[in-house]
């Protein structure tokens, strides 16, 4: 038999979260680095199939049955189906949008327009969902058989909507493709080379002067007009740009100092597109920043808790729920202190609607042995979670009344969660174990070699007051 390892900590309600970890990095309020030409999309790993099949691979599909579950494997629940589904959609639709890719530029080389063309809009319909440069694959797709058609309109359609697909990152090197492209559809016959050229100068004038305005932190002559150039196309990013370079120049201009807070707020609501993730999170991080140098440590942890958000929302879903990084620590800690312990987690729920998390088990090594010396810590990162099911509890529980849980689960060498078991069986099938299954799904110890190990906690509830009238 395997020997079983009890960590027993004995916790009454309320709980709380802190965080005391790293301290942050300073803000940087530099423009990005110069971008480069995105690469093409590489060749599919799928089988081939004919270019009439790839016309309708974007249908909807089955999905494959589930994988058996090791005995001491997380029971499936609700939450965490719904958590898998979404990175198994998000993966397929993005298989199926490199093959869709492939099979368009195989079908324009063959010039079955017309095969290109239903595979063109099956990419368009997957990259929906997808990040701003699939969503730019997909367009440039589009314009190429528009091109191959020699359809003026629709190619220069198609070229404007590249425009306004390029972002959060490599903003400059999209564009400059984007506007070369519509440079290109002057060869078709018909076009009109003249309104193709004033068209194209304008764009690039506004952009030339945006990227010189950032590379001197000033805010050019030019700039008022760049900024009506793409109100007037209704290109969001570019908008919210202009107003982060009038910020910076704000920033480094001691007469401009007071325009600053009504910038940053303008640049972070001007564009909630995903594409604007890159400058909404400069101008939050420096929101943070001024806010704790001022001593407003709600302020700081609020727009702080924002931007990690952000930064979230732009991975793989998988990664999602772990995308906490070292940085919110200190500006936590800082309102914990003046708040109150758990005060950080708090706002964070009531700001994004949800709690992030670090992955403990990230990395290539495992330890050798249980690092019991870890699971206080990870115990303290993942406790608003437990604290979510016992609130529910306090809740259900009738005043005077309290009931103690003994909760055991075991943690897999992978840092996984397996089996959580109540210490009555006649709390085996009571909603507070399924709540408390729910929660351990997200959480990750790190890795250890060796035996499995286990560990307890008794928790006490008692029932919340009820107000009466």
């Amino acid at each position: 038999m395997r020997r079983r390892l009890f960590l027993t900590v004995f916790w009454l309600l309320p709980l709380a979260c802190a965080e005391h970890q790293r301290l942050p990095p300073g803000t940087d309020l530099e423009v990005a680095e110069a971008d480069h030409a995105p690469e093409d999309a590489g060749v599919s790993d799928m089988p081939k199939a004919s270019d009439k099949e790839l016309a309708s691979a974007w249908e909807p599909e089955k999905p494959p049955p589930p994988a058996a579950r090791p005995a001491d494997a997380p029971a499936p629940d609700e939450q965490a189906v719904e958590r898998s589904l979404s990175a198994q959609a998000e993966a397929e639709a993005r298989a199926k949008l490199k093959d869709l890719l492939v099979g368009g530029k195989r079908a324009l080389g063959a010039k079955n327009l017309e095969d290109a063309r239903t595979i063109s809009v099956g990419a368009l319909e997957v990259a929906e969902d997808l990040s701003p440069p699939e969503q730019a694959q997909a367009v440039e797709l589009s314009f190429k058989v528009a091109l191959a058609e020699a359809d003026v309109a629709a190619a220069v359609k198609a070229a404007e909507r590249w425009l306004k697909t390029c972002g959060p990152d490599k903003v400059d090197a999209c564009r400059g493709k984007a506007l070369a492209a519509l440079k290109s559809v002057g060869k078709i016959k018909g076009a009109s080379v003249a309104t193709l050229t004033e068209k194209i100068k304008t764009v690039r004038d506004a952009d030339t002067c945006v990227q010189q305005s950032e590379a001197k932190r000033a805010a050019l002559p030019c700039l008022d007009a760049a900024l009506g150039v793409y109100r007037r196309q209704k290109d969001k990013l570019m908008v919210s740009r202009v107003v982060w370079v009038k910020l910076v120049a704000g920033l480094a201009d001691r007469w401009r100092a007071g325009e600053v807070e009504g910038l940053l707020k303008k640049v972070e609501a001007e564009c909630t597109e995903v594409r604007c993730t890159a400058i909404r999170r400069k101008a939050l991080k420096t929101t943070a920043t001024m806010a704790m140098a001022s001593g407003d440590a709600e302020g700081a942890a609020a727009a702080a808790l924002k931007e990690m958000r952000l930064g979230a929302a732009v991975l793989p879903a998988d990664k999602r729920p772990y995308a906490r990084p070292p940085d919110i620590d200190k500006v936590c800690a800082a309102y914990d202190a003046k708040s109150g312990a758990g005060a950080c987690r708090k706002l964070e729920k009531k700001l994004n609607g949800e709690w992030l998390f670090r992955d403990f088990s990230a990395g290539k090594g495992a330890a050798a042995g249980f690092p019991s010396d870890k699971v206080k810590s990870v115990n303290d990162h993942f406790n608003c979670l437990l604290q979510e099911c016992l609130t529910l509890e306090a809740d259900r529980l009738t005043p005077p009344d309290t009931v103690t849980y003994d909760v055991q689960w075991s943690v897999l060498n992978d840092g996984r969660v397996g089996e959580v078991r109540l210490g009555r069986k006649d709390q085996e099938e009571g909603p507070m174990l399924q709540c408390l299954r729910k929660q351990f799904v997200l959480w990750r110890y790190p890795k250890y070699a060796g035996e499995l190990q286990h560990v307890a906690q008794r928790f006490t509830v008692s029932a919340h007051e009820r107000r009466t009238r």
